[in-house]
């Protein structure tokens, strides 16, 4: 019984509740999300979210690699005098983890804010995600003048007009122009200044949401993600995705091979 996973307290009221519902179909838990403390098999309680949702099946044919008439020896539901059945699919989630996990991003949020050299997240699109204060001081753009907006406006128009080019090339080979290399290259300030960059670019495996890169060099970045993720799974998803780092350090000037 599912009361095993549940504290004493919750476990000797669940039948109830269930009964409660079944009776009335008002419903308190099911299609809401809520937390509750569950028990572990040591007997140590941990906190968790809570979806509960109901499927009604038919148990007189096969669902799915579930026959309902194996449920009672060889014996279909059918023969059982079964038919439809009501299941709950229960979602949990441990909010403790899910609570780190929040609090790791705030903080790589802060620290990120923190660094002395500019930042900037892509999506596989190009399109930027977020913008430290570095780069805004940079670039001359506030964070929310460029949130959304297609990278290439940090790289004057000769080299912006062929990023997405390169992040398409990238996503579809894998071939590493960028990624794991420190190159030249050079921006664009919002007022059409140049701005000399070093740059390097690190890619990290994530589940699949966006792509992080660095400006200038994000166009070569972004499109080697994809393109290596590819070669890497096979058939071009996993369900993770590659994000892409760029750490830039600014110059006075031209700096050798700078494009």
């Amino acid at each position: 019984n599912v009361k095993m996973l549940m504290p004493r307290e919750t476990a000797d009221n669940h039948d109830w509740y269930l009964r409660r519902y079944k009776e009335t179909g008002v419903k308190h838990v099911i299609d809401t999300l809520r937390q509750v403390t569950g028990k572990k098999k040591n007997g140590s309680l941990v906190e968790v979210r809570l979806q509960v949702k109901e499927v009604t099946v038919d148990c007189t044919e096969q669902n799915g690699d579930i026959d309902f008439g194996l449920m009672a020896g060889d014996k279909s539901a059918k023969e059982l005098g079964i038919g439809k059945q009501t299941l709950y699919v229960a979602v949990l989630e441990d909010v403790a983890q899910s609570n780190m996990l929040q609090l790791s991003g705030v903080l790589n949020e802060a620290v990120m804010q923190l660094l002395p050299s500019p930042v900037v997240t892509i999506d596989e699109r190009g399109t930027i995600l977020t913008f430290n204060s570095a780069a805004e001081k940079a670039f001359e753009f506030t964070a929310s003048q460029v949130n959304g907006r297609n990278v290439n406006i940090l790289m004057p128009q000769a080299v912006g007009s062929k990023h997405d080019g390169f992040l398409k090339r990238y996503l579809e080979t894998g071939v590493k122009h960028v990624i794991d290399s420190s190159r030249n290259v050079t921006g664009e300030t919002k007022s059409g200044d140049p701005v000399y960059i070093t740059l390097q670019v690190r890619e990290v495996r994530r589940p699949r949401r966006s792509v992080a890169g660095s400006t200038a060099g994000m166009s070569g970045a972004g499109e080697k993600s994809r393109r290596h993720r590819d070669n890497d799974t096979g058939d071009g998803d996993d369900g993770m995705e590659s994000v892409f780092v760029g750490f830039m350090k600014l110059h006075n000037r031209p700096q050798a091979n700078s494009l």
